[in-house]
Formats: structure tokens, C-alpha cells, sequence
């Protein structure tokens, strides 16, 4: 029974378990190439200063306009500039029923930190 409450209360203060991923860029790029999708959720002036290889452009502030438009097939992997942005993406697509999802750690900055190359359109 008191096993039962804790959970409760923990469930209660702070929310649900996350149902996505994370990846460390190294990660991200062992496993480039695959069948996922990869989303920056940045806005269009930032996607087009340099976004990750093979990146599509889909705006947080769009996302919810584009959701029957995504797979539910295959893993989506997102990112933003900072994280923040792609957090709040992927609590939606889970709201909606989306398993696969992984974020990037540390998106695009930690990206540019470690000297790994952006792509311009």
C-alpha cells in the first residue's frame, strides 16, 4: 500500500515519465542514415542559417497543424537551437500518441560546440 502511494504522489509532483529518448550527437550520428525522421522545430530564418544533414523544417508553432502528416511507423528525432523548443515538441507528439521519439542533447548548440558541421539550404 505504501508502495501504491508513493507512486501516486510521484506521478502527481512530477508528472509522467518522459516517453521519449535521448541522444548524444555521437549517437545521433552512428545512427544517421537510418530510417528515421530528423525535424528541426526551429523557425525558418534559423533552419536556413544551418541545420543538421538531411534535417526537415517543421516550426514548434506549426507542429500541431502537421501532425497527421508525420509517421507513426518510424522513429522522429528532434531538435531546436537549446533544447527547450524540442521538448515542448515532443510532450505534444507523445500527447498524440507517438512512441518512437528521441531528442537530440543539447541541440544544435551543443551541436556547433563540438565542431560537428551544419548544412545551409
Amino acid at each position: 500500500m505504501h508502495r501504491l502511494f508513493l507512486a501516486l504522489w510521484l506521478l502527481a509532483v512530477c508528472g509522467p515519465a518522459a516517453a521519449h529518448e535521448t541522444l548524444t550527437p555521437e549517437q545521433w550520428e552512428a545512427r544517421a542514415g537510418g530510417a528515421s525522421l530528423l525535424i528541426d522545430v526551429r523557425t525558418p530564418q534559423e533552419f536556413a542559417t544551418g541545420h543538421l544533414a538531411h534535417a526537415v523544417n517543421l516550426p514548434l508553432d506549426q507542429l500541431a497543424a502537421h501532425l497527421a502528416e508525420l509517421p507513426r511507423d518510424k522513429p522522429l528525432v528532434l531538435y531546436c537551437r537549446s533544447g527547450r523548443r524540442a521538448k515542448a515538441a515532443l510532450q505534444l507528439l507523445e500527447q498524440h500518441g507517438f512512441t518512437q521519439l528521441y531528442e537530440i542533447e543539447g541541440s544544435i548548440l551543443r551541436w556547433q560546440q563540438e565542431g560537428r558541421p551544419l548544412v545551409s539550404p
